[in-house]
């Protein structure tokens, strides 16, 4: 989920052992009025928008292309179609606003319910919905201003 939420597998891993680090040390604090698994995407995904805001501050993001963990369109098996599909559609979801973003990665990466997404990031199951339902309409609308048929996808 740090991966998909950065897209630097560096910061992922960093971000990744953060959350079980934070996990440990407020574990008491945990109320058990949701999954155990919904507490740590809340803590991840806060950790990530703490550290974006942090790299916005400072103007410094630590991007290193030769060990970019594989993405499927990187796959021997893949397409070359296909892969281009996946890049284009993940540029589209990399560029949605964080809330929208979050909800989309979520619940299609993660494949989270509703009431688990909102759990996670604090907010009401039909504010997901709405979240969700923007960040389709956006990526549609990328789609049309691409000339890409969302049926070819």
């Amino acid at each position: 989920m740090a991966w998909r939420l950065t897209r630097d597998p560096r910061l992922a891993a960093e971000l990744a052992q953060e959350t079980f680090v934070r996990m440990h040390a407020t574990l008491r604090e945990f109320r058990h009025d949701a999954a155990l698994a919904t507490w740590l995407y809340r803590i991840v995904v806060n950790l990530c928008h703490d550290r974006q805001r942090r790299a916005a501050r400072d103007r410094t993001l630590p991007l290193d292309e030769a060990t970019a963990m594989p993405s499927p369109a990187d796959q021997p098996d893949v397409t070359t179609e296909a892969a281009e599909r996946t890049r284009v559609l993940d540029s589209m979801v990399q560029a949605l606003p964080a809330p929208m973003r979050d909800a989309v990665v979520l619940r299609y990466a993660g494949g989270l319910a509703y009431d688990e997404i909102a759990a996670a990031l604090g907010c009401a199951p039909g504010t997901v919905a709405s979240r969700i339902h923007r960040a389709l309409r956006a990526i549609g609308l990328m789609l049309e201003t691409r000339g890409i048929r969302e049926d070819s996808l």
